[in-house]
């Protein structure tokens, strides 16, 4: 009762090396993972288990002294944290880690906002267009992404929760602005020009390319998309993570 599902967790080129601290926030996760009630339990290849508690990192009295944790707990720990962060704060939080989350790191994180009907439909419309949704428009369907480009599978299924949930309805609030073919938080690029229409075997739909009008916010430039607010534990998290 209260799994969550597991994920795999796929990248490119690293975006950043330059520091441990970076390097540490953008861990490849390739382990399933599920949680319940914030206890995690990650399965290695061995299929040896190993437990920790989010709550106990969240603890400022947490005694750090002598811990030690593997690749694939700091990945499951990190993504709780944020998805922890973002259930205690609102939809501006959400719309903030989207101007400046590294879309190399889990898709969990940007799943979950996808998934909350107060997420402000400017900030789903961003996300849209910053995962590329022309390149996955060259797929006739799940199947064939699946068979040509598994790799692209996890953006492919949030690109289809995006346009189902956009067009049902699902986003009852709007109050920040996008304009996908004048993009102000990217010095007003225009991500429409991307998309090939000839060459997409399903048209994104027409609603997703219509500007938004409302609020523009301040990019908080978290660092990999990481709230200040909780970067120090994410800070002891890699200090305790093993090389």
């Amino acid at each position: 009762k209260g799994y969550g599902s597991c994920f795999r967790a796929v990248w490119f080129l690293p975006r950043y090396s330059g520091s441990r601290t970076r390097r540490c926030y953008g861990r490849l996760i390739g382990r399933c993972i599920a949680t319940v009630q914030g206890l995690v339990f990650l399965v290695g290849l061995k299929g040896e288990e190993n437990m920790l508690h989010i709550n106990d990192i969240l603890d400022p009295d947490f005694d750090w002294n002598g811990i030690e944790i593997t690749e694939d707990e700091f990945d499951a720990l990190s993504m709780e944290l944020v998805i922890d962060y973002l259930k205690k704060h609102g939809p501006k939080e959400r719309q903030m880690l989207a101007l400046c989350w590294n879309f190399d790191n889990s898709k969990e994180v940007i799943r979950w906002i996808v998934d909350q009907p107060d997420t402000d439909k400017g900030t789903i419309l961003l996300l849209y267009w910053y995962m590329t949704p022309g390149f996955y428009k060259k797929f006739a369907d799940r199947k064939e992404c699946e068979e040509e480009a598994s790799w692209a599978l996890e953006d492919y299924d949030i690109i289809e929760t995006i346009e189902k949930n956009y067009l049902s309805g699902f986003y009852g609030n709007q109050r920040y602005a996008f304009d996908p073919a004048n993009d102000e938080y990217s010095d007003y690029y225009d991500w429409v020009a991307e998309y090939e229409e000839k060459e997409a075997k399903v048209k994104i739909p027409k609603e997703l390319f219509l500007a938004l009008e409302g609020e523009r916010i301040e990019n908080p430039e978290w660092e990999e998309g990481i709230p200040t607010e909780i970067s120090d534990i994410m800070d002891k998290l890699c200090d305790v993570c093993e090389e």
